[in-house]
């Protein structure tokens, strides 16, 4: 659940540095630098150049970095590659 001070915008990753730190550019065109959150490194979702993210700044400290929290469509392209109909690992009878 999001802080009250915190903001999410949805921007676009246009370049990927050292670690897991990005450039990211903004809807409103601002560009900031974003690293991604410990789940994400956790359950290792890779970012990757002209991935859409959503990342979350806390406006009341520095506001040209950010956390990236999610990456759009990450669910949908995961469904799609596993297909109509099947399942991963064993089924139940």
């Amino acid at each position: 659940m999001p802080r009250e001070d915190e903001r999410r915008f949805v921007g676009e990753v246009i370049e990927v540095l050292r670690g897991p730190e990005f450039r990211v550019r903004l809807e409103n065109g601002r560009e900031i630098l974003a690293h991604s959150c410990g789940k994400m490194r956790r359950k290792k979702i890779k970012i990757i150049l002209s991935d859409k993210v959503v990342v979350s700044m806390f406006l009341q400290y520095d506001t040209n970095r950010g956390i990236i929290v999610e990456r759009e469509g990450f669910r949908k392209k995961r469904m799609d590659d596993l297909g109509e109909g099947t399942t991963k690992g064993k089924t139940r009878k």
